[in-house]
Order: C-alpha cells, then sequence, then structure tokens
C-alpha cells in the first residue's frame, strides 16, 4: 500500500528473477511482520494453520503467482536461502507446500481480477485474517468501482447507493461501513495526489477526521457527493496531523481536537493550527471556562430565587424584615456585579 508505483506486471515479466526480488523486497517489510514468521518456521517448522496459501497458475508457464500466502512466501524464501543451516525437521516442512489451485471459469458477470478481488476480501475483511484499516479501504474501495462501472459506464466517480449494496452482500458489511471505507480511501488518495506527506499510519487519524460528521462537514469541508476534501480542508489536515511538528500525534489528540473545534472558540482552534499550546492546555482552559459558566449558572438561579422574595409581604419580625431586605441588595446590587 505504501510502495510509489502502479505498474502492473505481465505474466511473461512476472516470473523474472529481477521482478520476483522486487515484489519480495516490497513485501519483506518492518510492518509485515516477516521476522516473526521466520522465526516461528526456524524454531518449529512450518505449520498448516488452516489458513490457505491459494494459487493461481502463469499461463504459458510452469510458474504459479501466489494469490493467498505472501507473506508466508517471503518468510519460506528467506530460509531457504540458506536451508543447509535448517535442523531436518524444520527442513522437511518445507519440502513439499500444499496449495489450493484459484481456476478461473470465464463468465459475463465478473473478470478474474474481480473474483480473485472478492476472494480476498472474503477472507480478510470479515474473515479470520483481518487487514489494518488501509488495506481493507483499498478492496472496499476497488470492488465499490468495480459495482460503479457495471451500473454507470462511465468514469468519473459518484455515490450510488446500489453499489454500496452490491459490496456490503459481498463481504457480509453494512451500507453505511461501505461508504465510509469508500469515503476514507478516496480522501487518503486525494492526499497523496495533491503531493501532501500522507502514509498508511496516518489512515487512522483520517478514519477519525471522516467519522466525526461535524468535523467533517465543517472544518474538512468534506464534498458529499464526490467524498474529498476542499483544497483548504486538505491544507488542514495536513497542518494538523502530517507534517513533522504537528499538533495530533495519536487518536488522543485527534479526539482533543475535536473537543476544541466542538466546545471551543475561533481563537483556541488557531492555537493548535499554529502548534503554538499544547491540546492539554488548551482542554484545560476549556474545562475551567465550563466550570465558570456552571458556577454563574447557578448564581444566577440562586439570583432569581433571592429576587422572587418580597420583604414586604413577609410577616415576621421587622429585624427580620430588614435582614431580608438587606440580602437581596447585598446580592442583586454587590456581590453579582462583582462576579460579572
Amino acid at each position: 500500500m505504501d510502495v510509489d508505483t502502479n505498474r502492473k506486471f505481465t505474466p511473461r515479466e512476472l516470473p523474472q528473477p529481477d521482478v520476483q526480488n522486487y515484489i519480495l523486497s516490497v513485501i519483506n517489510k518492518q510492518a509485515y511482520h516477516i521476522a516473526d514468521l521466520i522465526r516461528g518456521i526456524r524454531a518449529s517448522g512450518f505449520i498448516d494453520k488452516g489458513d490457505d496459501m491459494i494459487v493461481k497458475r502463469i499461463a504459458r508457464t510452469d510458474k504459479y503467482l501466489v494469490v493467498e500466502g505472501n507473506r508466508r512466501t517471503t518468510a519460506i524464501k528467506h530460509l531457504l536461502k540458506d536451508a543447509k543451516a535448517l535442523r531436518p525437521a524444520v527442513r522437511n516442512t518445507l519440502s513439499v507446500l500444499y496449495v489450493k489451485e484459484f481456476i478461473y471459469r470465464p463468465n459475463r458477470e465478473f473478470t478474474e481480477a474481480a473474483v480473485i478481488d472478492i476472494l480476498l476480501g472474503t477472507i480478510h475483511i470479515t474473515g479470520r485474517l483481518p487487514w489494518g484499516a488501509l488495506e481493507r479501504a483499498y478492496y472496499v474501495h476497488n470492488s465499490y468501482l468495480r459495482e460503479l462501472r457495471k451500473h454507470t459506464r462511465g468514469s468519473a466517480f459518484e455515490y450510488v447507493v446500489d453499489c454500496s449494496r452490491e459490496v456490503a452482500a459481498f463481504f457480509n458489511l453494512s451500507v453505511r461501513s461501505v461508504r465510509k471505507e469508500v469515503m476514507v480511501y478516496r480522501v487518503y488518495e486525494q492526499l497523496k495526489a495533491e503531493g501532501y506527506d500522507v502514509a498508511p499510519h496516518h489512515f487512522s487519524l483520517l478514519d477519525m477526521a471522516i467519522s466525526d460528521r461535524k468535523l467533517c462537514e465543517e472544518y474538512f469541508e468534506l464534498n458529499a457527493s464526490r467524498f474529498q476534501f476542499s483544497n483548504r480542508g486538505l491544507a488542514r489536515f495536513d497542518r494538523l496531523c502530517v507534517r513533522p511538528k504537528k499538533p495530533i500525534n495519536n487518536p488522543k489528540d485527534f479526539r482533543g481536537f475535536a473537543a476544541v473545534f466542538r466546545h471551543g472558540k475561533n481563537h483556541d482552534v488557531e492555537l493548535l493550527e499554529s502548534n503554538d499550546q499544547p491540546i492539554s492546555e488548551v482542554l484545560d482552559r476549556l474545562k475551567n471556562r465550563h466550570k465558570e459558566r456552571e458556577f454563574l449558572s447557578h448564581l444566577e438561579e440562586i439570583k432569581g430565587l433571592i429576587d422572587s422574595l418580597r420583604p414586604a409581604e413577609f410577616r415576621g419580625l421587622k429585624a427580620e424584615v430588614e435582614l431580608i431586605r438587606r440580602i437581596k441588595d447585598l446580592v442583586s446590587k454587590r456581590l453579582w456585579r462583582l462576579v460579572k
């Protein structure tokens, strides 16, 4: 997901050593935890845990493309580079790998790519091996575009609820969930296309930005039909969440900013945008303001009760009536003005 290439390899190119080495380098990254798999296989051998490895034959070759199981394949390839260093029992578990072959049956409704897309989504979206948020949104988005092309025959993006229903049925999701996944991924793509230094680790913050309706519509200025932020909205997300010196670094910070936007003043938001004050300090100031407002509200209630007193109607001693009048004057004319 974070590789800066949209290149598609032809069946003839795929088996080439340079292409295989490139793909291996893409997968063999810390984010995919290949090292953990290598350690586990080196210690105990390759154990079938019931998670199918799926391959499909590359046309006019004796090679197979791994459709499902690329992390395991990467770990195994690494270990087989120095197979003699493995214990015999471990090496034996790598001598034969049992896989399932994907065979496409041509039909009018789904292309081979679409069937693979649905297959992988079924495994990784609501199945036993869930993807991360970005990968999940990427696949839901691709599936939505495929359905959109079938419905509209056009290239322009639009939101069609029937397309969401189709995708929701494929992956056992709600229509609302599909809509949000498509929305978040489109804004992620928009940020990348506009040259912002957004990366997969920013995706959870972007998800939070989309999920907060008030922030999404009023601050980031989401276009409800195109599922994109305004130019000002993009710049705001970059300033808050992407730049090296940014005020928001984690979900807790984002929730704090959302609270400031919802309950604070424009000046408070500007302080956070410029990173002039920590979010915690601005939130503390908001809490103090809230306490002050509560205190004044209680005083207003007390003042209202005292104002309702009618000393002249009180049937008591003259001194008691005078005391009530003095208390009323003290609150109305002196204490209330002092508090205000």
